[in-house]
């Protein structure tokens, strides 16, 4: 059948309802995640009147798990890390595997922190209003495992804040999982090759901000949906999303 050029081909009203229904979803789930930075990993101190410290000395070095499904963006890592003394710099890897058979190609990140200094530690019984140190910024990563390991300022012990409430973190993005803390008493000069064991009865803090992917049967719910938008729209020259009498 001939048609007038520049005449839009009719849709009937369900098709424009289905459409409509499309796109709507489509861009909710477009909208799930701010575009911007999110908490990906968070901790707060759920026990106000106590606080659990992990001593950071040169017979004692610790680390933390955790797992995402999903890809995460311009991240930054940080973590409650006081001293006592005057602060120094101690050393920190972000690794994809701990353990004497660990070497350099496992870590992703690796750089150098300095502790807050904090003149009575102990006394303090809520970590959430200390001062975070940030150990580092915009990384990528992947879908996978990830440990982060902190060794111990040079000549001083640095302490990891944490609480002696067991459980989940306070805030866990989707596709993001704590596995859980492990600790050695015989650092190596290459601190994720140490022979750890689990450490388990607390949280400490460790943070990750940035910003994390869809999950893939969500990309394939917006690539369906859009795909099923422009099939629609092909069929006519123009219009929007109003059904033709």
């Amino acid at each position: 059948m001939l048609r007038r050029p520049g005449r839009p081909e009719r849709v009937s009203s369900a098709a424009v309802k289905r459409l409509c229904a499309v796109l709507a979803a489509t861009a909710a789930l477009a909208g799930a995640r701010p575009a911007g930075a999110e908490t990906l990993i968070g901790f707060t101190d759920a026990n106000p009147t106590g606080a659990a410290s992990l001593g950071l000395g040169f017979d004692f070095n610790a680390a933390a798990e955790w797992t995402q499904s999903v890809a995460a963006s311009n991240v930054t890592v940080q973590a409650v890390l006081e001293t006592l003394g005057d602060p120094s710099s101690g050393n920190w890897w972000i690794t994809r595997a701990i353990g004497p058979a660990a070497t350099a190609a496992d870590v992703v990140a690796a750089g150098k922190y300095t502790p807050n200094h904090e003149d009575d530690f102990f006394a303090v019984e809520d970590f959430n209003a200390l001062p975070r140190v940030v150990l580092a910024t915009g990384l990528d990563l992947a879908p996978g495992s990830y440990f982060l390991v902190l060794g111990a300022p040079s000549g001083r012990e640095a302490v990891w804040a944490g609480d002696t409430v067991t459980g989940a973190p306070a805030t866990l993005a989707p596709g993001f999982a704590v596995d859980g803390y492990q600790a050695t008493g015989t650092p190596a000069p290459f601190g994720p090759s140490a022979a750890f064991t689990p450490l388990g009865g607390f949280n400490f803090d460790f943070e990750l901000i940035g910003s994390s992917a869809p999950e893939p049967g969500t990309w394939s719910l917006m690539i369906l949906g859009f795909g099923l938008a422009g099939a629609a729209l092909r069929r006519r020259a123009r219009g929007g999303c109003a059904a033709r009498p």
